[in-house]
């Protein structure tokens, strides 16, 4: 994931710069994205240390997201603190992950929907744990705004929402793909 933007990550935008079906785009974003992303979901789910590595936002070798930059290092601590205390049981699903770690930091200044959702899916992954709906937010919601299943205000999105020719990435990878590929969507 993880949660990347196609105009940060340079490794991971679409092969075409100009609007693509949706067929097209879950085939390009399975050629240059998908293994990528799979390789950052295995590195947060094989740690013992998930809520410190997730709230770090960092790479596996070692650096931090790109769309996490701007985040202070006194924000991310405050949060890890927080989030040290917060108990994640295994059996839990993601959208429960998710408001846990929504309650526990959305407070804290500097911290947004973003890091929240990163947050919760790195904790996810470290549990096996799959978003099964899209979460909005930032470069997600633009490119879901283009999806006939949209609706204003939406903080998450079904896959029975999703376009078929797209649904079949799963929710983890369309978080992902909606953002890189907002520009592309018809």
């Amino acid at each position: 994931m993880l949660v990347t933007c196609g105009n940060i990550r340079k490794h991971c935008q679409p092969s075409y710069r100009g609007k693509m079906t949706y067929a097209q785009i879950a085939k390009d974003y399975k050629k240059n994205c998908q293994a990528i992303e799979n390789g950052y979901i295995r590195h947060f789910s094989a740690t013992d240390k998930a809520v410190v590595r997730a709230v770090e936002s960092e790479y596996p070798e070692g650096k931090r997201y790109p769309h996490q930059y701007r985040i202070p290092k006194s924000a991310l601590r405050e949060a890890k603190d927080l989030l040290e205390t917060v108990k994640f049981n295994k059996g839990k699903s993601f959208d429960a992950i998710h408001e846990l770690v929504k309650k526990a930091i959305e407070g804290v200044s500097g911290i947004g929907e973003l890091i929240i959702y990163d947050i919760a899916h790195r904790i996810g992954a470290s549990l096996r744990i799959k978003p099964q709906d899209v979460y909005l937010h930032c470069g997600t919601r633009e490119g879901a705004k283009k999806l006939p299943g949209y609706k204003k205000g939406m903080k998450k999105m079904p896959l029975s929402l999703i376009p078929k020719e797209l649904r079949h990435l799963g929710a983890e990878h369309l978080e992902n793909c909606l953002c890189i590929y907002s520009k592309n969507l018809p």
